[in-house]
């Protein structure tokens, strides 16, 4: 699955993103079920996760 040379979100944030770094989700737009097989791999490369705000409305409120 996914292009050759193009890592997956999981390996993506593993390589680029700082330990610590807290990561936001619409959850309008991934499934409850990818997140749940994506939170074991956040929290056990040290992110911290936000789902609680709909952050393309407050961009919209502030853009």
């Amino acid at each position: 699955m996914g292009n050759d040379g193009v890592p997956t979100v999981e390996a993506f944030l593993k390589e680029t993103i700082k330990k610590g770094a807290k990561i936001a989700f619409d959850c309008k737009v991934i499934s409850i079920e990818y997140f749940r097989g994506l939170k074991s791999t956040l929290e056990s490369s040290g992110f911290s996760y936000e789902i609680n705000e709909d952050l393309v409305d407050m961009m919209k409120k502030f853009g």
